[in-house]
């Protein structure tokens, strides 16, 4: 499970910077880091905005505190707003799930401050997948909130640190764990710098990485037959897919998470056959196109035993219910059901 105090630091991140967008549209002081907690009321002739606020009303609901509540004078409407984080797998339900939620709330606000109540769920998955309808939800929202600028802020990328991800989040503030540190995506790493790690490995040899390109969440650093090489990994309505040439672009699949991606392109190298006649396998190098081969990720620390053990399992078949193992040994691999 991923620790109470990360889920709450990943979840308040993206709250805030929705928070902070709806500051600005209505021209109101916004908090001066992404660190800062929001002021419980702040409110001018235009608006009011309510920050994780408990609200009366004249009949007790059990669902009375979402993350936020945007009230427009003018206009008399007022949308409820709430976060979620939930496991890639999970995200549909969530985002039912607080719909339903605040229902109840919803009518009382309506009748008692007599505004048109929207509710809006703002759902994303531990590795970045999306429902089809979060870029729908954010243009409900005042202020302009993109499902990319939600998804860098909210430091969704942290979980591909821990090879054993994805795993179901809990919102516990008393499950503490110490924040894994492995796995093969390195956080804010430029350009030269990748180059550098994988500049004597062998062709295939790739590592994660942030984009430093503010349109593009994550960049595939690999040494190819032509040197290291950069490729973007693109972001639209709630898929991510490879950076390619033109001509490629309409041929590239496209995934619920940068995982599934990678993932992908690791088993397509692993066959040489494959990858040598697949237009999707392709990337643009210094050098013009070159073949695009993920075969070894570059590790920022050895990986545990029991995680590489897991790997090896997965590469092996995808049916584990059907192992003669403890059905606890059965979670951990469900857990994770990669090949990288």
């Amino acid at each position: 499970m991923l620790a109470g105090k990360a889920y709450m630091e990943r979840h308040n991140q993206m709250a805030g910077i929705i928070y902070r967008n709806m500051c600005a549209e209505y021209e109101l002081e916004t908090p001066r880091s992404k660190w800062e907690t929001p002021l419980k009321v702040v409110e001018n002739e235009r608006t009011k905005i309510l920050w994780d606020f408990q609200i009366q009303t004249d009949r007790m609901v059990m669902e009375n505190q979402p993350d936020i509540v945007v009230v427009d004078k003018e206009q008399r409407k007022a949308v409820v707003v709430d976060a979620a984080v939930p496991s890639d797998g999970n995200i549909r339900k969530k985002e039912h799930e607080k719909l339903e939620k605040y229902q109840g709330l919803r009518e009382k606000l309506e009748k008692a401050w007599k505004v048109k109540v929207t509710v809006v769920p703002v759902v994303i998955g531990a590795l970045g997948a999306v429902t089809p309808k979060l870029e729908e939800w954010l243009q409900q929202i005042p202020g302009k909130t993109s499902d990319l600028s939600v998804q860098k802020r909210t430091g969704t990328a942290k979980i591909l640190q821990d090879p054993q991800a994805p795993r179901p989040l809990v919102e516990d503030p008393s499950l503490e764990e110490k924040p894994p540190t492995e796995g093969w995506y390195w956080g804010n790493l430029t350009a030269n710098e990748a180059k550098a790690i994988l500049q004597d490995s062998p062709e295939g040899t790739f590592l994660l990485r942030d984009s430093s390109q503010r349109d593009y969440l994550f960049t595939i650093s690999a040494m190819t037959s032509a040197g290291p090489t950069n490729l973007r990994i693109e972001y639209k309505h709630g898929k991510f897919k490879l950076d390619s040439v033109v001509l490629v672009k309409p041929k590239l699949r496209q995934f619920d998470s940068v995982v599934h991606l990678v993932d992908y392109y690791v088993q397509l190298s692993r066959s040489t056959d494959k990858a040598a006649s697949n237009p999707q396998a392709v990337a643009t190098g210094p050098n013009g196109t070159v073949q695009l081969l993920l075969t070894k990720p570059m590790y920022t620390a050895m990986p545990s035993l029991q995680h590489l053990c897991r790997i090896a399992i997965n590469r092996r078949t995808q049916q584990t219910h059907h192992l003669p193992i403890p059905n606890r040994l059965k979670d951990f691999l469900t857990n994770y059901t990669y090949n990288v």
